[in-house]
């Protein structure tokens, strides 16, 4: 990741600098469609059929795996619907998607050094998770000035009839005709859509009874907690020193060490951000566009057919 409300307020800042007014006139008249696809892969992780029907989950393989070729099947996708509607609904999901994969690409590695990834323990996802939501409740005070709570986390991704069937024929297509040894259709990708805009609105925890019970829960079961740090309450405390990097410690890509930066999260998403423009200004232009594009991992940035990338 980053986490949920962080993707969200990159692409509602985003949003402001693009300069397509076919991009705009999408996004605009389908909100929650670009919403959804801000969250990438990601709703993946959040669908327990997912878990069960792949040897490996489905949003994991969309973060490691022929990215570069997956994207750009969803776009000759878009470009050969006929209805103009669904051509909106579609771009509005795709250009989030591109969101997504720009922030991920260029902050992740900032977020494995940080917590440490080097030295992997059983508890690492934990260890991960509480640092995006660190992040995400800073965010969150920063940008919309209100407590945790009251971010309508499931209101901006619930989709109607059109826009989940438009987007489930999407990825169907696009990951079938990418992957072919998932196993994945239409109808699961309806339901893992469906599925986000339930599920994500139950990590809202005002007053701290989910942490509390599943804390409890997963500690006693696995030792460790597991989905626990999702929540975020009104009181709740960071757990991170410096999560944004403000101080300018000197970090570096986990899968490639001579990458060395001091970049704060700031910084970071500001580089994502032309990263960003640059792509959503090439879509007219295919060769460009791919150029833009290139075949990197949402973990770490590199390119996918480096050697960095082969215990993926």
């Amino acid at each position: 990741m980053p986490g949920y409300i962080t993707h969200n307020i990159f692409g509602r800042e985003e949003f402001k600098k693009m300069k397509s007014e076919d991009v705009r006139s999408a996004i605009r008249n389908n909100r929650n469609a670009f919403n959804i696809g801000l969250q990438g892969p990601d709703i993946f992780f959040y669908f327990p059929a997912s878990f069960m029907i792949n040897k490996k989950n489905l949003g994991s393989i969309m973060h490691t795996r022929r990215t570069g070729e997956y994207i750009n099947k969803m776009l000759e996708y878009i470009n050969g619907l006929d209805e103009e509607k669904d051509r909106e609904i579609a771009l509005a999901y795709f250009v989030g998607f591109l969101g997504h994969y720009s922030l991920d690409r260029t902050c992740h590695p900032y977020i494995y050094w940080k917590t440490d990834r080097m030295h992997k323990t059983k508890d690492y996802h934990a260890k991960h998770v509480t640092l995006e939501t660190d992040i995400d409740y800073i965010m969150c005070k920063k940008f919309y000035k209100r407590e945790v709570s009251k971010f309508p986390y499931g209101e901006l991704v619930r989709l109607n009839r059109n826009e989940l069937d438009v987007i489930a024929g999407l990825l169907s297509q696009a990951l079938n005709n990418t992957f072919n040894y998932i196993r994945f259709n239409y109808e699961l990708a309806y339901a893992a859509l469906f599925n986000f805009g339930v599920v994500i609105n139950q990590i809202k925890d005002k007053c701290g009874n989910k942490t509390r019970f599943i804390g409890k829960t997963e500690r006693k079961l696995m030792g460790f907690e597991y989905f626990t740090p999702l929540f975020i309450r009104d009181d709740y405390r960071i757990k991170n020193d410096d999560p944004l990097n403000n101080n300018k410690c000197e970090w570096f890509n986990p899968w490639k060490e001579e990458i060395v930066s001091d970049d704060s999260f700031t910084e970071l998403m500001e580089k994502a951000s032309n990263r960003y423009q640059r792509l959503i200004n090439s879509l007219g232009n295919p060769t460009e566009f791919a150029k833009e594009l290139g075949n990197k991992s949402f973990l770490n940035g590199l390119e996918l057919d480096s050697d960095y990338n082969k215990s993926l």
